[in-house]
């Protein structure tokens, strides 16, 4: 009988979306952030991609945010007296509509939906930086630190460009900040990760006994990723290594 090795953790998905934790926890960390830049204003780029297929956000902003829209960008300004965090969404596209499907229109409906004050088109970022620099001159990069060898990220290279531009602003290295929240777990996210863990070892189970003789790898995959749709899965955290 052909063996199969199923590597720990490989089909672990995605214990936020999956669960659907509520807006107010998202609010309730883009305060603890705030509180903890100060004065500063920030910036935060999800993923960009198309609007049709799988998307998988980046982990820091969907944390921030639980928002899984390609091309968004997350605005924060702590000292400001109103628009403190703003969500920033790309442009509509009708033709990439008829085949992903129609995005909802900017308005308060959206926002209440999303947990925000403010959603906005992503057009609006510069002037709301330069706005937000009026009261201060500090840029927060919030961003994981990349290698040398690495493309410049994306945030860091808006810094750039708003420096040049902004006599006294400069950049704070606060990557540190996110990484650290993203390390103390709440109940809830204890009791999802506990939720996600459970799943995976009875999609284990069915596929151990349901491996026969003559099965390929690619049939072993499929009853493991199906069994994690069946019960409520929408994404992998990582591709599937089954060998």
């Amino acid at each position: 009988m052909k063996k199969f090795l199923l590597a720990l953790g490989l089909i672990v998905f995605l214990v936020e979306p999956l669960f659907g934790l509520p807006k107010e926890t998202f609010r309730q960390r883009r305060a603890k952030l705030m509180e903890l830049m100060g004065d500063g204003v920030g910036v935060l780029y999800g993923k960009t991609g198309g609007f049709e297929g799988e998307f998988k956000q980046d982990n820091n902003f969907y944390y921030l945010t639980g928002v899984e829209e390609p091309g968004a960008v997350l605005f924060l300004a702590p000292k400001e007296k109103s628009r403190r965090d703003v969500l920033l969404l790309a442009p509509r596209n009708p033709e990439d509509e008829r085949w992903s499907g129609e995005r909802p229109s900017i308005g308060k409906k959206l926002e209440d939906s999303l947990g925000f004050e403010y959603v906005g088109r992503t057009g609006g970022l510069g002037w709301m930086v330069n706005a937000g620099l009026q009261h201060t001159t500090n840029l927060c990069y919030l961003s994981p630190p990349v290698s040398s060898s690495s493309p410049v990220p994306t945030d860091l290279n808006f810094y750039k460009d708003v420096t040049a531009r902004v006599p006294g602003a400069s950049i704070k290295n606060m990557s540190h900040l996110i990484r650290d929240m993203r390390a103390i777990k709440t109940d809830e996210e204890l009791a999802a990760m506990q939720k996600a863990i459970d799943i995976t070892g009875e999609a284990f189970k069915k596929a151990a006994l349901a491996m026969k003789p003559g099965m390929t790898e690619r049939e072993v995959q499929d009853i493991i990723e199906n069994e994690f749709k069946a019960r409520g899965a929408r994404q992998l955290a990582f591709s599937s290594i089954v060998a």
